[in-house]
């Protein structure tokens, strides 16, 4: 029951208590998650399905590549840096983090993977693909981009999209959603507009489509 979109199961079982400590401006932020129960979420059927509904959220934009450009050798060697674009806007709109995890359909990561020289010649960040396949869920975990943000590839999302997302420590507020556990079902606990909260579920998540043009 893992997924690269949550960071952790908070089981809540009797008295258990899940306590998260945060700085925040030199203020201490104490959240206890047995304080959240089946009420403040959503029942999901499993996390494949609480996966979809945070994917749902951020609306998808469109980057068109031009096959034929003459200012990058190879066009698709851009997807990385629009994605690291996208991943330094989630930091500035929730003040947490820069995205830390990259979703690439099947199509997008071949594309990215036959870029890896051009990006290498110009300096520019690359995917290290990882020789074993680890499986997180769904997700194939395929190494990382510039040595920083996991990569996982899957058909969760079309082959032709990518979706850069942040996800920390804290199911609480550090991520756009977090997973629920009771008595073995499941709950979607979306990240919501409340005080301690310094952004909203969709500002942790941005997703594009790459189309190609002249080709």
């Amino acid at each position: 029951m893992l997924s690269p979109l949550f960071p952790k199961f908070a089981n809540v079982n009797g008295s258990d208590t899940h306590e998260i400590r945060v700085g925040y401006n030199g203020a201490r932020l104490s959240i206890n998650l047995d304080k959240v129960t089946p009420a403040d979420c959503q029942p999901v059927a499993s996390v494949e399905e609480a996966e979809d509904i945070v994917l749902a959220l951020p609306t998808v934009k469109v980057h068109e590549m031009d096959l034929n450009s003459k200012h990058v050798p190879d066009c698709f060697a851009g997807i990385l840096i629009q994605a690291m674009y996208y991943s330094n806007n989630i930091a500035s709109c929730t003040r947490r983090g820069a995205g830390n995890v990259i979703l690439m359909g099947r199509g997008v990561y071949q594309k990215v993977l036959d870029a890896n020289q051009v990006m290498r010649n110009l300096d520019l960040p690359e995917v290290h693909d990882e020789s074993s396949v680890e499986m997180v869920g769904r997700w194939e975990s395929r190494g990382t981009a510039n040595s920083t943000m996991r990569i996982y590839v899957g058909d969760a999302i079309p082959e032709d999209e990518v979706a850069v997302v942040y996800v920390g420590e804290s199911a609480a507020i550090d991520s756009a959603g977090g997973l629920l556990e009771v008595n073995g079902d499941i709950f979607l606990r979306l990240l919501a507009d409340k005080p301690n909260a310094l952004a909203n579920a969709s500002d942790y998540i941005r997703r594009f489509r790459i189309t190609t043009v002249n080709g």
